[in-house]
């Protein structure tokens, strides 16, 4: 075991002692490939760390914007919408909304790989 994991494993301990839920995510060189591996440790559930992810995971205003964008592209394309209408609903946030919506449907459904089930969270 390297001094890595030594350093991880004591605080995983240290943290479930003092009755801790984490969610760690680290990075480490790997002078083999010489790139960065990223490395994922919990003591909590799928739903535990679905949680943590939910307190965290927040879209940014550029990305509603490009959502909001994406809807109004795909709107303008259909047939038998008038421009007019695109513009309005446009102009009253309607697509901004449906943006917020859709990220807000979207984030109970995060996971992280190979977390599909609870019998493959990775320790």
């Amino acid at each position: 075991m390297n001094q890595l994991d030594e350093t991880v494993k004591e605080l995983r301990e240290k943290l479930a002692k003092a009755g801790a839920t984490f969610l760690l995510v680290y990075a480490a060189p790997n002078v083999l490939t010489d790139t960065v591996d990223t490395r994922i440790t919990s003591n909590s559930s799928q739903q535990g760390v679905r949680a943590i992810l939910n307190y965290i995971l927040r879209p940014t205003g550029e990305a509603l914007k490009l959502l909001a964008h994406g809807f109004e592209q795909s709107a303008r394309a259909a047939v038998g919408i008038g421009n007019a209408a695109l513009d309005q609903a446009r102009d009253e946030q309607a697509f901004a909304t449906a943006a917020k919506s859709m990220f807000e449907a979207i984030r109970p459904h995060m996971t992280v790989v190979g977390w599909d089930t609870e019998q493959t969270k990775p320790s």
